[in-house]
């Protein structure tokens, strides 16, 4: 042992041969860990922070330019995890079709939701949720000869009027319709989820959207905590991650708020909404013998009340802003969607198109579809992890 120590380096070497030592750990376990199996191929990183210093702040055009370079398929260190980036529509449907690619990964922002959900949940309690949903949203969304669906395609419709009304005092002039747009599609989401819809100028709808868009801007920010946890301990690195953790507890405690106002306030063998469908199955789940958590019950219904609203909010919204976008940019457009409508409802008596009436618009199915195709809505997909 003597001996040993006497043949290490002593001075100013020292930091040199500790650097090379931990370089080189951490090059050997990126190595080894794949067992053997064949990887895809991928930049270099540095040690400890991988390719995250690389990425920028618009890193969704930093992947497009590395598939650009390795392919649709490709491998990059985040931190100390290997990520595998797939950018090429035909093998995403591939891959999440399959069962294998249906897990979240384990970082500091999927934690901070605790499992529950709907996005970000896994194994038993995302199929659970997920056929529970798909049940109830076949009993509200309107579709054509689905008479059940009705009442909130009525509902939709006035929320669209009201809408069109409020464009009325900028006929002529310019406008930003963004804020217009998500309060259209907040009431709808709203009227769906909760029964709750949004004046205009109204303050609490106003805060949700801006935590909302806040949110958004962070992620990015919050990247290098979320692959470095480490991060989360040192002052200023961690303003996002901090901010973004903020940010949920005052969005989830709006939607605690209307979920204890809905068991205090729900009729039996009345559905009114999302709500309603979680508290009709828990009794029924109680009446077969199935005992649930109350906190499981409550945090699992906010954080779907989250992901839908805020999901739904932002998605919509940024289509339909793409819809005018396109539609102000090709006008012949407009003209020949206003031309097919008048003909179809000339003799309607000024009532307005509803989901039966699609399969005579061919031009305007057509033209929803093109808006779908060509809106570039999300930078990035959802995270996935191999189960």
């Amino acid at each position: 042992m003597s001996q040993l120590l006497s043949a290490w380096p002593e001075g100013p070497a020292l930091p040199t041969w500790l650097a090379v030592f931990v370089a080189v750990l951490l090059l050997s376990r990126r190595f080894l860990a794949g067992g053997g199996l064949p990887l895809p191929p991928g930049p270099w990183g540095l040690p400890l922070v991988g390719f995250l210093p690389f990425l920028g702040r618009d890193f969704n055009r930093t992947l497009q330019a590395l598939a650009r370079t390795y392919g649709p398929i490709y491998q990059i260190f985040l931190g100390s995890k290997r990520v595998v980036v797939i950018s090429d529509p035909k093998l995403v449907r591939q891959a999440f079709s399959q069962a294998a690619f249906s897990g979240r990964p384990d970082t500091e922002l999927t934690k901070l939701l605790q499992g529950y959900g709907i996005i970000n949940s896994e194994g038993a309690l995302w199929r659970e949720q997920r056929a529970f949903l798909h049940r109830v949203f076949r009993d509200f969304v309107p579709r054509h000869g689905r008479p059940g669906s009705v009442a909130l395609e009525q509902k939709m419709q006035v929320h669209i009027g009201e809408f069109l009304s409020s464009l009325g005092p900028f006929e002529g002039s310019s406008l930003h319709v963004r804020r217009s747009l998500a309060r259209a599609v907040g009431n709808i989401l709203g009227s769906f989820l909760m029964s709750v819809t949004y004046s205009t100028r109204d303050s609490k709808f106003e805060q949700l959207v801006a935590l909302f868009e806040e949110g958004l801007r962070l992620l990015t920010l919050a990247v290098p905590v979320n692959f470095i946890p480490a991060l989360r301990y040192v002052p200023g690195s961690n303003w996002a991650y901090r901010r973004i953790k903020r940010n949920r507890c005052l969005t989830a405690d709006y939607f605690r708020r209307i979920a204890d106002a809905h068991r205090s306030s729900y009729v039996e063998g009345t559905v009114r909404d999302i709500v309603d469908a979680y508290l009709v199955q828990l009794r029924r789940d109680k009446a077969r013998g199935i005992q649930r958590e109350d906190t499981f019950f409550e945090e699992q219904l906010v954080q779907v009340l989250m992901d839908i609203f805020t999901a739904g909010l932002e998605t919509v919204t940024t289509t339909l802003e793409w819809a005018v976008l396109f539609l102000v940019r090709h006008p012949h457009v407009q003209r020949r969607l206003q031309e097919e409508m008048d003909a179809h409802l000339a003799h309607e008596d000024g009532r307005p198109a509803s989901m039966a009436d699609l399969p005579a618009l061919p031009y305007a199915q057509a033209t929803i579809l093109e808006v779908l195709r060509r809106a570039n809505v999300i930078a990035l997909g959802n995270t996935h992890a191999t189960t």
